[in-house]
């Protein structure tokens, strides 16, 4: 990640990016999944309302995102994206020191990782910031990680040759 985007992401807000590991089907398919709902959202509303030829769709795009973000939800405890992300009581905040002290820690982990790995390639940098802001984040009680039991692994243990 660019010097200036971190800081500038930690002088405005905190946000941690934590990509998707490449041909990881538990990230990458929460990720499809998300996309197809996008999709399907906004196709419901082009089918009420055709833009006019040459109008662009993302006004249209727009409107399905926020349509979802205001989605009662299960796994959200039946709130919205918007009321647990805007309205949380125990959001929490944190100071322009704590957040450099966090980016730091976290820099600090993916370093110890990827000096413990055998190769140190642009694929093996994402991995280990993933592994780290992953951990942070499950250590702070943020993220719960979880293999959802309705999906099938790739290939069974008893398809393994030895």
């Amino acid at each position: 990640m660019n010097h200036s985007v971190i800081n500038d992401v930690l002088s405005e807000s905190f946000v941690l990016p934590l990509n998707n590991p490449e041909y990881y089907a538990p990230y990458n398919g929460a990720i499809e999944e998300s996309q197809r709902e996008v999709k399907r959202c906004l196709r419901d509303k082009l089918a009420l309302d055709l833009p006019a030829p040459g109008e662009h769709i993302t006004a249209y795009a727009e409107a399905a995102v926020n349509d979802l973000n205001h989605r009662h939800r299960l796994c959200l405890n039946g709130r919205t994206s918007c009321q647990l992300f805007f309205e949380s009581p125990n959001k929490p905040i944190f100071s322009k020191r704590e957040r450099r002290e966090i980016y730091d820690s976290i820099m600090e982990k993916a370093e110890r990782i990827l000096l413990a790995m055998s190769q140190s390639g642009q694929a093996e940098r994402a991995s280990a910031w993933r592994i780290a802001v992953e951990s942070w984040l499950k250590s702070r009680g943020f993220i719960n990680v979880h293999i959802n039991k309705k999906c099938h692994p790739i290939s069974s243990p008893f398809l393994y040759h030895e």
